[in-house]
């Protein structure tokens, strides 16, 4: 799995991509290109396919969250989604921030574990400096992700 940010030229597989999902389905073509070029837009391509993608918007200061997590539906479950989620909160533009993630609350579960399960890279729930613990934030639940925290 090779881990980069994608360009409008993507746009078409990340709209293939979100076929997967009944929230994303209406996307077009040419809102995906803006968003792309809007935002830093994440995607894990395996042998030439798209299989997980994710939006980051920040001020590579003091603020990132993550949107639109998306894990080909045949890639579930197959450990993709825990990397793929490794390498978005290691990416550069956040790499010392504390990044928020916003998902629908069923999925609150899997991002827990994925963050407690970490042992080898930084949580997204990471403290730095003074700041509070990092949130999942869904639609109107906030439920912090661990209290993990670890050194790095």
């Amino acid at each position: 799995m090779d881990v980069v940010e994608l360009d409008a030229a993507d746009a078409e597989a990340l709209c293939d991509l979100y076929e997967d999902y009944e929230w994303c389905t209406d996307r077009d073509p040419a809102e995906v290109r803006q968003a792309i070029d809007n935002s830093i837009t994440l995607g894990a391509w395996d042998d030439g396919r798209l299989g997980a993608s994710a939006r980051i918007l920040t001020d590579r200061t003091y603020y990132a969250k993550i949107y639109d997590v998306i894990v080909a539906a045949d890639e579930r479950d197959s450990g993709i989604g825990e990397e793929f989620m490794a390498a978005v909160v290691d990416h550069e533009s956040i790499a010392d921030l504390d990044p928020a993630l916003l998902c629908r609350e069923g999925l609150i579960p899997f991002y827990t574990s994925a963050d407690s399960n970490a042992s080898s890279r930084r949580p997204i729930s990471r403290a730095k400096k003074n700041r509070s613990s990092t949130c999942v934030i869904t639609d109107s639940v906030v439920s912090p992700l661990s209290t993990h925290r670890s050194s790095s």
